[in-house]
């Protein structure tokens, strides 16, 4: 088929579960070890990311519409001013979980530039893509230290766990940052309470 490699790439596909929409600003490749060369691909069932750049009414087809057609990756992204990375948002209106994984299945043949990709998901979402997390080789957290602590984290950890995809060489780390726009005067403290949240029992991962 056009737009697909004849043999499988080496391109990896990383999971980062976030806080607040404003994190896809905050993104870059060397804070998870990856390749410059990045996508960032939003999986969600309710958009998020496309109002931080008021295009969340935008028709969208997302992750899904490499099923119709490989070739049309550069239709499917956006390049953003505030955003380093190309961007493929989530399809609006929303398509079926079963048709963003198999899109993610496509992915890793896809010719494009991008080598390695990440796969964006809003924690409060975080159980109901259980059919794209075996797709991804890394799991990473990324939290606003501005946001409230929340026992989705742990929760997310649990279900990752129970399916059998979070083991000790998959989990990817936990990443704290402070967005400009969203000062903290307690920030140090916050910094405090996420890290003992990090070290929960159920983050602990299985030999």
């Amino acid at each position: 088929m056009n737009g697909l490699t004849q043999h499988r790439p080496s391109r990896r596909i990383s999971c980062l579960f976030y806080t607040h929409p404003w994190a896809i600003r905050a993104i870059r490749a060397s804070t998870f070890g990856l390749d410059e060369s990045l996508l960032l691909v939003e999986i969600a069932e309710k958009p998020v990311l496309g109002a931080v750049f008021d295009l969340h009414k935008r028709l969208r087809r997302g992750v899904a519409g490499l099923l119709h057609s490989p070739t049309a990756i550069d239709d499917l992204c956006d390049t953003l001013p505030d955003v380093k990375y190309r961007v493929m948002f989530a399809a609006h209106p929303a398509v079926s979980v079963p048709a963003m994984a198999g899109g993610v299945g496509v992915l890793p043949y896809v010719d494009m530039p991008e080598r390695d990709v990440i796969l964006l998901v809003n924690l409060s979402e975080y159980s109901a893509f259980t059919a794209v997390y075996p797709y991804c080789s890394k799991f990473h957290f990324m939290w606003d230290v501005a946001d409230p602590q929340s026992y989705l984290l742990p929760e997310a950890a649990k279900l990752l766990t129970r399916i059998q995809v979070m083991r000790r060489d998959t989990w990817g780390g936990f990443f704290w940052y402070a967005d400009p726009g969203r000062p903290s005067a307690d920030a140090v403290e916050r910094l405090g309470m996420l890290k003992a949240l990090a070290r929960a029992p159920s983050l602990a991962l299985p030999s």
